[in-house]
């Protein structure tokens, strides 16, 4: 397999994790939902994040980045990020 694929596969990992830490601060920095989800929707999108519970945690006025349930935005990023090194893993294997 070429150098190339082993390359963008740790990229695409290494971005999911990038992806993963910037919303884990934005849902500390950000004091509302609904600025969160305006800010980060580019992100978020690229994962399997639940829809029908951003809909839910942005249903009430007002409501607060504290009271979500941060794995529920975290892991799908999180996922990605673990498949895309083990995918770089088993090419790098397959090399050696």
């Amino acid at each position: 397999m070429p150098d190339g694929e082993l390359k963008d596969a740790i990229a695409k990992s290494r971005e999911a994790y990038i992806d993963a830490r910037t919303l884990w601060g934005d849902m500390f920095s950000m004091q509302y939902v609904s600025l969160f989800l305006e800010q980060d929707k580019a992100i978020y999108s690229k994962y399997n994040v639940d829809r029908q519970y951003l809909d839910t945690a942005n249903s009430r006025q007002f409501a607060k980045t504290i009271d979500m349930n941060m794995s529920m935005i975290l892991k799908p990023a999180w996922e990605v990020g673990k498949e895309r090194l083990e995918r770089a893993e088993k090419i790098a294997n397959d090399k050696g």
